[in-house]
């Protein structure tokens, strides 16, 4: 286990700075990411000045939604997907046979190699919503804040296992590049 933390820790350091590199593109995504929060807000928002409940939902319920969503997909951009997109890529190009002969676990190489350390503005953001619509909602017991942090953690190793299953196509379909756009598909309500 001390391994794999100096591991992620490192894959961290080599991202940030991957990152860091191309200061335009960082605060591109940053200006991308802040406006895609800012319109969810917005729409939350602009619906619930007209009207009151959506099938019993309220506008504190809305935004509570929309931060925990926003957390578990945020999560995981940040760890999971740009190193699973990269799976057909390492296929192809014989990467794949290099990862697997290293001498730690291959599933946990490829679904971390590359972090987007950027997307922690999103994870905050998500966290700041999901703050401020509990705060709203009055008093709440201990037991829900456990079983929101346990429903969150089961939401992102689900979102993780889904996305690892339809990426391991890539193995049988070479030219699967597609695969990200199935998932979107598949996660569609």
């Amino acid at each position: 286990m001390k391994n794999y933390l100096k591991i992620i820790l490192s894959l961290i350091n080599f991202s940030t700075k991957h990152y860091i590199e191309y200061r335009l593109s960082t605060i591109g995504y940053l200006v991308t990411s802040l406006t895609s929060f800012a319109l969810a807000i917005f729409f939350v928002q602009t619906f619930f000045t007209f009207n009151t409940s959506l099938n019993g939902w309220n506008k504190t319920s809305a935004l509570l939604l929309t931060g925990v969503c926003r957390i578990i997909l945020s999560i995981v951009a940040l760890l999971f997907s740009k190193s699973i997109n990269r799976m057909p890529e390492y296929i192809r190009m014989g990467e794949l046979d290099i990862l697997l002969t290293k001498p730690v676990n291959s599933q946990f190489l490829l679904s971390f190699r590359h972090i987007k350390i950027y997307d922690l503005i999103n994870i905050l953001s998500g966290v700041m919503v999901v703050f401020y619509a509990i705060g709203r909602s009055g008093p709440i017991p201990l037991i829900y804040y456990l079983t929101l942090l346990i429903g969150l953690i089961f939401g992102v190793v689900t979102l993780y296992s889904i996305y690892f299953i339809i990426a391991t196509f890539s193995i049988w379909l070479v030219k699967f590049n597609a695969f990200s756009d199935v998932f979107e598909v598949v996660m569609r309500p």
